[in-house]
């Protein structure tokens, strides 16, 4: 969450054709307008225009008087498959509780990942998923579509895409080990089948046979790579 001395608690645009995909925009302030998103000017020869797409917008708080200016302030916004609080227009776009794990301040860390009831669950559109620009999964290809949520997590489960910017993961979704390769004489490398939310990372979530015991775990460079902290380990011993 954050709070802004005037307007766009989270996002402000000036004069902007501006894209907002597959994010989570929750419990931020504006003194001025638009708690979540604020965007004003004018782009020639057209208003400026803000996109949104696959994205959550919800509770956030500015001096506005309707809901909708509260999460998005903004006189041309076109909303597409997105759960918008205040929204009544806008394609495969709805205002419902999205039901985050928690977004009261009052009641613990802000956590916008989505509980199991959420109806944001599956109700996005992935084929407008951004594209793998930076190769986010170290794969050499960038003309794929972003592989990886905002936890490093697959980023599409179920079939189809999530609203927000997590995707909602069931113990049945979890990644299974491909492969262990000794770094050295305490570090081992896991290859994953998929990528790991590094929140679950814990000495708990891990045990070797081979007769080595686990005092770390840490992600790797990539999503689907976990590095794990050892007791001395033992030459030509194979640890699973």
């Amino acid at each position: 969450s954050n709070t802004a001395g005037s307007d766009g608690g989270a996002l402000y645009f000036d004069i902007s054709e501006a894209l907002v995909s597959s994010c989570s925009i929750a419990a931020n302030t504006a003194i001025g307008s638009g708690g979540g998103i604020a965007n004003s000017g004018t782009a020639y020869p057209v208003q400026a225009d803000l996109l949104v797409f696959n994205s959550i917008i919800w509770g956030n708080d500015s001096s506005d008087t309707a809901t909708l200016d509260e999460n998005i302030h903004d006189g041309n916004v076109d909303l597409y498959y997105s759960n918008v609080q205040g929204a009544t227009t806008g394609v495969e776009t709805t205002s419902v509780d999205p039901q985050f794990v928690n977004i009261n301040p009052t009641a613990g860390d802000i956590d916008v990942r989505l509980a199991s009831s959420s109806p944001c669950i599956d109700a996005g559109y992935q084929y407008f998923l951004p594209g793998d620009i930076l190769d986010a999964d170290g794969d050499g290809i960038t003309d794929e579509q972003v592989p990886f949520d905002a936890a490093g997590a697959a980023r599409i489960v179920g079939g189809e895409l999530d609203q927000g910017a997590y995707e909602y993961l069931t113990d049945s979704t979890a990644p299974t080990l491909e492969e262990v390769q000794h770094i050295d004489d305490t570090t081992l490398l896991l290859f994953m089948s998929e990528a790991v939310d590094p929140t679950s990372l814990t000495t708990a979530t891990f045990t070797l046979s081979g007769g080595a015991t686990v005092s770390g775990a840490r992600p790797g460079r990539f999503p689907h790579l976990v590095y794990l902290d050892t007791s001395i380990l033992t030459e030509c011993t194979t640890y699973t």
